[in-house]
């Protein structure tokens, strides 16, 4: 019973869209106006309005997947399961992908990611997500030449997070379950700009 609240406030957690909001509170603008993928994130934050709205949404919805995380696996002291601390950790940003509020169209989920395994370790994983994301980014310069196309930046995304589970693999097995569990929300959420790319390579 733990376990199933947990995730259920992880996942209402995770379900508010901070990056929209503030920008309807501050700016008037809706975010999902300033991106091919109408993708209510951080990335259209900073596509409709720069940094300082960005970088407050990007901190906020990493947030929202950082509190609950470790509430209930640090302070709330739940006995989990590899398997029961992977629901935990998913919830946000389960519900960040499939917010009720945005009839299940929500964001990417990057951003709640990166608050889900600095919780999880506190700092550790965190900064080694981060690591393998700015690889996918440098993998991406050489690739696509530095593109700030929606697609490119999906490769760049799914193809570092590919790396931190054989990470996880190789180093923390035991996290290897909620990693593989992350890696396949993300390609999903990224699943329309692999689409696209499809099309581009067929035309």
């Amino acid at each position: 019973m733990h376990i199933v609240f947990a995730c259920i406030v992880g996942f209402l957690s995770g379900s508010i869209l901070w990056s929209y909001l503030l920008g309807k509170l501050f700016y008037d603008v809706d975010i999902r106006d300033y991106g091919l993928d109408r993708n209510p994130g951080a990335m259209n934050a900073f596509r409709a309005k720069g940094f300082w709205l960005g970088t407050s949404g990007a901190l906020l919805d990493a947030l929202k997947g950082f509190v609950p995380v470790h509430y209930f696996i640090y302070d709330a002291a739940l006995v989990l399961s590899p398997w029961q601390m992977g629901c935990v950790a998913m919830s946000p940003i389960l519900g960040h992908v499939f917010s009720p509020f945005f009839k299940g169209k929500g964001g990417k989920g990057v951003a709640s990611t990166v608050g889900v395994w600095f919780a999880l370790s506190f700092m550790h994983f965190g900064l080694v997500l981060g690591v393998f994301l700015c690889l996918g980014e440098l993998a991406k310069f050489f690739y696509f030449a530095l593109s700030s196309h929606i697609v490119d930046d999906a490769f760049a995304v799914v193809g570092g997070f590919f790396g931190f589970i054989i990470y996880l693999y190789l180093q923390w097995s035991e996290l290897f379950l909620a990693g593989l569990m992350n890696f396949f929300i993300i390609t999903y959420s990224h699943r329309k700009a692999f689409r696209r790319k499809k099309q581009l390579v067929e035309t």
